[in-house]
């Protein structure tokens, strides 16, 4: 019975340890804080930096990833409509 207590009192030292030494907090890859510095900026300029309007809408355009044609194409197979009497599933 000795036994187990030492064990369990040293797994949660080491437990301890571990989580003591790993929990480091990261800034950015360049050590330097992620934020930009707006303090000499205005108050609107602040805003506009910071915040921005989220995109709406869809314009059937591609995002650059493919060409506008290969984009229309998967865009044409994607609007197509199945019906019953095609089946549902894969064809065996």
């Amino acid at each position: 019975m000795k036994r187990l207590k030492i064990v369990v009192v040293i797994s949660f030292v080491a437990v301890y340890v571990c989580v003591a030494a790993f929990s480091h907090t990261v800034s950015s890859q360049s050590g330097q804080n992620a934020k930009p510095d707006v303090s000499e900026l205005s108050k609107n300029q602040q805003s506009d930096l910071l915040l921005t309007e989220a995109p709406t809408g869809f314009d059937n355009q591609t995002n650059g990833l493919t060409d506008q044609a290969a984009f229309d194409t998967a865009l044409g197979t994607f609007n197509e409509q199945e019906t019953i009497a095609e089946g549902l599933g894969p064809d065996l």
